[in-house]
């Protein structure tokens, strides 16, 4: 992040030139928007962290409020090895399991069901 920001401030005062295009300018912002997203993966797992205690506290509401922030950043072609490699598992995937149970609970029975095919796939 500090490389980005050191960079692009040097071009925005033209220190480094670019083509009328900004190319560069734009291929490090794309970089950087691509390496934020692939960090997200440790937020990631600290909110189906806490979906997970909330869901076994009995606070299914909560729980489900953690677990759709979490999939909506989750990125499941990229997140998955390196949860995997930082933890050992990745407990945003087992996230989507539990979360059926949570939909169960709840006599949602055509929610988890969709769930488990969610996992499933």
């Amino acid at each position: 992040a500090q490389v980005y920001s050191l960079v692009s401030a040097q071009i925005k005062l033209g220190m480094i030139n670019q083509d009328d295009e900004f190319s560069l300018e734009m291929e490090l912002a794309e970089r950087y928007c691509h390496e934020a997203q692939v960090q997200s993966y440790h937020f990631a797992r600290a909110l189906i962290n806490l979906a997970e205690i909330h869901g076994r506290k009995g606070n299914l509401c909560k729980a489900q409020k953690y677990f759709a922030i979490m999939e909506s950043i989750y990125m499941p072609t990229e997140h998955p090895k390196l949860l995997s490699a930082a933890y050992n598992v990745d407990r945003c995937a087992v996230g989507f399991a539990t979360s059926a149970l949570w939909f169960l609970q709840q006599g949602d029975v055509e929610r988890a069901i969709e769930r488990c095919e969610y996992v499933i796939k």
